[in-house]
């Protein structure tokens, strides 16, 4: 035999060594994390998407987080037509439901008071223009 075939082989180190000695079970642990972890991350992106870009109309939810993140999302777009709600925040209660035509408030604007129980008042208005009051139970 050889002198030269039977030297001493050199430990192996850095990332050989690891990957020699890499359990089976550990990598299925490893790959297991990381499926979860990019699960988890895609879906809260997909949330954070919805609440951050989504219809303010679509949820109470969208309209409160749009709210605080910038006000200006929840304004009704120039053309919109249809019953427009805003909501307060803290304990999610309706502020008001407004029927618009092209933008412009046009029907009954029913506006509910905070911090009281049930009291609302009902106006009309006419292409943004206030008509009349329908209806009102405010307490004085």
């Amino acid at each position: 035999m050889n002198n030269d075939s039977q030297q001493e082989r050199e430990p192996v180190t850095g990332r050989m060594a690891e990957d020699r000695t890499m359990d089976p079970s550990n990598h299925r642990v490893k790959s297991r994390v990381i499926w979860w972890s990019s699960g988890t991350l895609c879906a809260l992106l997909v949330v954070f998407a919805v609440l951050r870009f989504g219809n303010p109309q679509w949820s109470r939810f969208i309209y409160l987080f749009q709210a605080r993140a910038d006000p200006a999302l929840v304004t009704p777009p120039h053309d919109f037509s249809g019953t427009w709600v805003t909501w307060y925040g803290g304990p999610a209660r309706k502020r008001s439901e407004i029927e618009m035509r092209d933008g412009k408030a046009h029907g009954k604007c029913t506006k509910w008071e905070p911090g009281r129980d049930h009291e609302y008042v009902v106006d009309l208005y006419e292409n943004d223009a206030f008509v009349k009051r329908l209806e009102s139970n405010l307490k004085p």
